[in-house]
């Protein structure tokens, strides 16, 4: 799934590919380790730069410490709270190993200084927005013909999240909330895993309907088209939570915590726990979309920086690698 967006984003491959086969994270976790330990110690890189909260990261950072490796985590400072997620782990050991520590909003910096983290802690935005912004303009100034086959949607849903996909219980829920949505339709772009389960748990009557239409995944172009035309989106997604924010659209996040708080205190971002009674008021939520989007028009803060973050992360490193060579000698 990953080689639609090397090919859109027209990214270089990867010189090496570590080729991780296991699939429990325990294992998967110490593959990653050995194999990236053994890279460093192979190719002696002066950093080691991770992103994010997933196992990859967390396995590159132990690596990067165990060899004495300075170690920049992009996406620091993250925290929801809950303890349940796997990610909220990964998050806090990858921060408490890193050197050089770049918070991508405001209030993940503020996160790090009240933990006392020992690296430096920098906040320079988030690249993230930086590539919204560049491939927007590069989207919707190349407008592509396929964008008619989106024009009749207004509502944007993805979901892949474990806790929500894997209970037959939570995903019926969720997808009768969908379903009961009148303010417009729904476009579904389906992760395979999950429509694996819908159809496992015999749920395929709530989706490819009048209302809710499955797609393949889409590329992060596609993505960024349906994001300039939609109302809302409805997403368990961390990414697409972001992402709706810089399209300045609606967004109804499906979990019970979420780690982008900014989102959240400005108004635009509601969190619904799928297992809650709030649920029910989700087309309630929808209806009232374009009137809860209007808040954006009153928003002056940017708390993911101005849109020139990524440079300034690469010359902050740099000056880092710089600064310990003169040291060393």
């Amino acid at each position: 799934m990953s080689d639609i967006f090397f090919e859109e984003l027209s990214l270089p491959n990867p010189t090496i590919n570590l080729a991780i086969c296991t699939t429990s994270p325990y294992q998967q976790l110490a593959e990653i380790i050995e194999k990236t330990g053994q890279y460093i110690v192979d190719d002696k890189p002066d950093v080691v730069c991770v992103w994010g909260d997933t196992n990859s990261s967390l396995g590159a950072a132990i690596a990067a410490n165990k060899t004495h490796t300075m170690l920049c985590h992009i996406e620091a400072g993250c925290r929801s709270g809950d303890f349940r997620m796997a990610e909220e782990y990964n998050r806090i050991l990858i921060d408490n190993l890193s050197d050089l520590l770049f918070p991508v909003a405001q209030c993940d910096s503020l996160n790090l200084t009240n933990e006392k983290i020992h690296g430096r802690i920098t906040f320079l935005g988030d690249p993230l927005f930086d590539a919204f912004l560049y491939n927007r303009n590069r989207v919707l100034s190349n407008w592509i013909k396929t964008m008619s086959d989106f024009a009749d949607f207004s509502i944007l849903l993805t979901l892949h999240r474990a806790e929500n996909v894997d209970s037959p219980v939570i995903i019926k829920r969720i997808l009768k909330a969908i379903n009961s949505i009148r303010s417009g339709k729904v476009l579904f772009p389906i992760h395979p895993r999950t429509r694996k389960m819908i159809e496992e748990f015999g749920l395929a009557d709530l989706v490819d309907n009048e209302v809710v239409t499955t797609t393949e995944p889409l590329g992060y172009f596609e993505m960024l088209k349906i994001l300039d035309q939609c109302d809302a989106v409805i997403t368990d997604s961390g990414g697409l939570q972001k992402e709706a924010f810089f399209a300045q659209k609606t967004c109804i996040t499906l979990r019970k915590s979420t780690e982008h708080l900014d989102t959240i205190r400005l108004k635009v971002n509601i969190l619904i726990d799928p297992e809650s009674e709030s649920l029910d008021n989700l087309s309630e939520i929808c209806s009232n979309a374009k009137k809860i989007g209007d808040t954006f028009k009153y928003i002056s803060e940017m708390p993911y920086g101005d849109g020139h973050s990524s440079i300034q992360i690469v010359n902050a490193i740099l000056d880092e690698i710089s600064n310990n060579k003169t040291i060393i000698k």
